[in-house]
């Protein structure tokens, strides 16, 4: 399977290393392409999986570091920034590879990104699956692409704190607070079982067939909701 992972902060880090992990004990082979263009400065240590050592290298390199777990697990480090002027480069950067992006997962945090997101989905013909966490609560969504919004001018997450209007990183409230820790790591979790459910396994790497215990299952896309300590699938449906 091949995926591409859009942003590499605090909720992305978080994502590159547990999915590595998760597809090295199931045995699973993955190419994970990991796309952003910051380097990790010395916020980044409380909130991202980053260590004192990993300063002022890019976000990609020492995420790739992190994620090296078996053979079976590829990681392909694309220091790029998403714009819509960018999206060739990012469509050639990916196309070097001997098989096509099965999956698109995006890590931004403002609605521009998110956007782009889902044209590079339209350009893969590819799912993509759309992860966040709120600046000011403890709650966390992971989302399918489907019935995805691109109006976001009333958007009540706007003013929650989920998403910011622009790619100015002057307008965005960062996540630096070693208390979002456990958000982000079961908003990880959650996405990493989406994209099992959406293989036809089980989290443990198991087939999970329509009567929920063996044979083939059909693609199955489950969205969630998440706190610091519980989850709970919701309804198909948009709200990032």
């Amino acid at each position: 399977m091949k995926i591409l992972l859009l942003g590499v902060g605090a909720l992305g880090s978080t994502t590159s290393f547990v999915l590595s992990r998760h597809f090295a004990s199931t045995d699973s082979e993955l190419t994970l392409i990991l796309l952003d263009n910051d380097s990790v400065e010395e916020r980044n240590l409380f909130s991202q999986v980053f260590s004192p050592l990993s300063l002022g290298h890019l976000k990609v390199d020492a995420a790739k570091e992190l994620a090296k777990q078996s053979p079976a697990v590829r990681v392909i480090p694309a220091h790029l920034k998403l714009e819509l002027e960018s999206l060739p480069n990012v469509e050639a950067f990916t196309a070097h590879s001997d098989s096509p992006v099965n999956l698109i997962i995006d890590s931004f945090d403002n609605v521009a990104s998110r956007q782009l997101a889902c044209k590079l989905g339209e350009l893969y013909e590819c799912p993509v699956i759309h992860q966040a966490v709120s600046q000011t609560d403890d709650i966390g969504y992971v989302n399918w692409t489907d019935g995805f919004t691109t109006d976001f001018s009333h958007h009540p997450l706007l003013s929650e704190g989920l998403i910011a209007p622009t790619a100015d990183p002057t307008k965005r409230k960062p996540c630096e607070l070693v208390d979002k820790l456990p958000l982000l790591w079961n908003t990880a979790l959650s996405t990493i079982h989406s994209i099992q459910f959406y293989r036809g396994l089980d989290p443990f790497g198991h087939l999970v067939g329509e009567d929920g215990v063996s044979g083939a299952a059909p693609l199955m896309k489950v969205s969630w909701e998440v706190t610091s300590f519980t989850r709970r699938p919701r309804p198909f449906r948009s709200i990032i």
